[in-house]
Formats: C-alpha cells, structure tokens, sequence
C-alpha cells in the first residue's frame, strides 16, 4: 500500500466506544496509515479543541465511529461532526471526506446544517458489524489518493474483540514450532527493543539481531514474531525464511501456501517475486 502511506485519517468518537476504536486506530497504523486519535495524537500542554480543529483540517478523511450510546449524547454530535461538515464543505467539496461507520445497530443521526445545505444522512456509511468494512475502507483510501486498481485490492477480515485491545483475525505465518516459551525469560526489554527498531522506520524498516553464536537470536526472533501472531500486529503475514534454503523460492513458497496466491511456477524467479510483491496487499508483513 505504498501508494497510501501517510494517509491521515481523524478517529471521532464518543468516549463510551474508546477500546473499540483503538482497535481500529492500531490498525490503521500498523499498515501504514496516519490515524488521528484524539487519546493519542493530542500532547501534553496543548489545547484540546484546537488540537481537534486542527486534526480535522488536517485529515483527508473522517471516520465518525457511531453507536447507539454516542449518538444519544448530543454534545458530541453536534461538535465534531458539525465542525468536519463545515470544514469540509468549504474546502473539499465534491468529495468523499466523511464516512459514518456504525458500530452496532444504530442509526446516522440527522444533522443538518442549512446554511451549508449539508446533511450527514446524505453520506452513504460502513456497517462496522461486517467484517469487511475494513477493506471496504482501506479500498476507499486508496480511491482518493488515485490508485488505479483500488476495486482489486483485498485486506484480511477486521474482527472486534468485544474485550477490548486488540485486532482478531486468521495471520499467515509458517513459523516453526518452538519449545522454548516456558523458558524464554529475562528477554522482555530485548523485545520491547526489537518493537521499537522495527517501529521507527515508517513503513519499510530492516532491522538486524546480532551477537555471538548459541546467544538466542533465533529464538529471540522467533518468540517475537510468535507475539506479534497472537497481537494481530502483522496482517499481510508472518513470513519466516530459512537461510539455508534459496531465500526467493522460501517467499514464493510462503505465498502460494499460506497467501494462496497464484504465482506462476513456469516464470523466472525473479518474475515470481515481482508477482508475489504485486499481489501481496493484506497489509502490514514481517518476513524474518
């Protein structure tokens, strides 16, 4: 989703559905998006309405996450949604900058702002219930900022976990059985390392483990990927190579197998990759 980095999408919320969209927000930016979250994106010392406002006019799309509670409170429709219809309006109009997503069986609430002659029903919605919604959103994204094939492109389903926290789905992975949870402790800061190296660089981060040989760098690796499986952290799949074996037909393999990709067995290897880099679009990968 190279052509989508950086996108910037405002999160509005009511306070009461907080959990459930920090899932979506850690989503968003775990492939490579720019969720604005108000929780997260609002510093110490700054002033909050101008720090909304200023998200707002900022944002090339607002997602108004809505459920039966949230749109019960008056207070909350009427001062965010309100602001983005008229910020909006005035300085995109024509197009798709709002999107409702519903989060359960609620309804759009009717906001209307007749000096402008906008009404919020007007904008057609994501039912959050779906678990395609998220595709559906990513596919929008990827509309405005003018990809071509936006209607080809395919996600891994978004599940709610209703506890809170984290992202539910199915991640491909082909990583070797390990042996060694019950013993592999005293490690956490290396791993909080590791996260944080692999964070740093945006969308396209390589980041090495060294050390002396039998320190546990494979299995340092291995436990992390095993952590980031279970955190949904990687949906496009976890792709563990074996550097003894050709690293091009170990991710050609990983592909058919676990992407159930179609790659041409019959082109050259380097055209297979170029096909496995073109067709690989579930979102965020690691390849250890």
């Amino acid at each position: 989703m190279s052509e989508t980095a950086g996108f910037q999408v405002f999160l509005s919320y009511g306070r009461e559905d907080g959990a459930k969209v920090q899932q979506l927000y850690v989503c968003l930016k775990a492939d490579g998006y720019r969720p604005w979250l108000d929780e997260e994106s609002i510093l110490p010392g700054d002033n909050w309405q101008q720090a909304i406002s200023r998200g707002i006019r900022q944002s090339e799309l607002f997602v108004a996450c809505l459920s039966q509670s949230s749109t019960g409170r008056s207070g909350y429709v009427n001062r965010e949604l309100r602001e983005a219809l008229v910020t909006y309006a005035r300085e995109q109009a024509g197009e798709i900058v709002i999107v409702p997503l519903l989060l359960d069986d609620c309804e759009i609430p009717d906001l209307v702002i007749n000096s402008l002659e906008l009404r919020l029903r007007d904008y057609n919605g994501l039912d959050g219930r779906d678990e395609r919604f998220y595709e559906q959103l990513v596919r929008l994204i990827a509309k405005k900022r003018g990809v071509t094939n936006w209607e080809d492109i395919s996600v891994a389903p978004f599940v709610w976990e209703e506890a809170g926290g984290k992202k539910s789905v199915d991640v491909p992975h082909n990583l070797p059985l390990s042996g060694a949870e019950k013993f592999f402790v005293g490690r956490e800061q290396a791993l909080i390392d590791l996260q944080e190296a692999l964070d740093q660089s945006g969308r396209l981060s390589v980041t090495a483990v060294h050390g002396m040989g039998s320190v546990g760098k494979s299995e340092l690796a291995l436990q992390y990927a095993y952590r980031a499986k279970d955190d949904g952290r990687y949906p496009g799949g976890i792709c563990w190579v074996n550097a003894r074996e050709a690293i091009g037909a170990e991710l050609t393999r990983f592909g058919r197998i676990c992407l159930q990709l179609e790659i041409p067995s019959e082109l050259p290897l380097p055209e297979q990759i170029q096909t496995l880099w073109q067709k690989w679009n579930r979102g965020m990968a690691l390849i250890v």
